[in-house]
């Protein structure tokens, strides 16, 4: 499966947002008819639906750069994403393998990022970075997680996002309390870098 390249924006939604966010969405078709545009999702954090997450997919990289090159298109594009927020906190891009159609799809979406130390030797990040991966494929329960990939920020090469799916935020919680080598696993990377992860509720957009 060949990498894909994903646009992920967090922001403060506008006043009233979240209610009707069907009907003031803006008009998505900007995107949809672009060459290599693949999907987007928006959504609200489980903690704090005042925050928005919109995550924007693309064949490739070179696919999202040709929008924001075209001035005029672009221009457009966010006259009609600012009609939504307030404010834009960050925006970021990575390229992913794996099924992000489903880990986006799924009934709970995380979204986590880990931050690797200046100080931090990158080979022993990115070894630290796997382990956690295989401790949660093997300590967690068969079909929890219904998708996802991680991969380091185009922007940022010490900053890895990862993106899963879940059935549902209990089941995760209790995963991770019944997974001591998982838990153990992150445990070993604090002293390597900073993470943090949200708990969103995502809508692929459909116009």
């Amino acid at each position: 499966m060949p990498p894909v390249c994903f646009e992920v924006i967090r922001a403060i939604a506008a006043d009233g947002y979240q209610a009707n966010w069907s009907t003031v969405s803006g008009d998505p078709s900007i995107l949809t008819t672009q060459p290599g545009f693949l999907g987007v999702w928006q959504g609200f954090e489980v903690e704090d639906p005042k925050y928005m997450w919109v995550l924007v997919g693309w064949e490739t990289y070179e696919h999202h750069r040709a929008v924001v090159d075209n001035k005029e298109l672009y221009a457009k594009m966010m006259d009609e994403f600012r009609k939504t927020t307030k404010e834009i906190l960050s925006m970021w891009h990575f390229n992913v393998t794996g099924e992000m159609d489903k880990a986006l799809d799924a009934p709970i979406s995380e979204i986590v990022t880990w931050t690797a130390n200046k100080s931090a030797d990158i080979a022993e990040f990115k070894k630290g970075l796997g382990k956690l991966v295989e401790e949660r494929d093997k300590g967690f329960p068969p079909g929890l997680r219904l998708g996802g990939g991680y991969g380091y920020l185009i922007e940022d090469e010490r900053t890895v996002v990862g993106v899963n799916g879940w059935k549902d935020l209990a089941s995760v919680i209790a995963a991770v309390a019944s997974a001591p080598g998982f838990v153990a696993a992150a445990m070993a990377l604090r002293p390597l870098g900073d993470s943090e992860l949200k708990f969103v509720k995502l809508y692929k957009l459909q116009k």
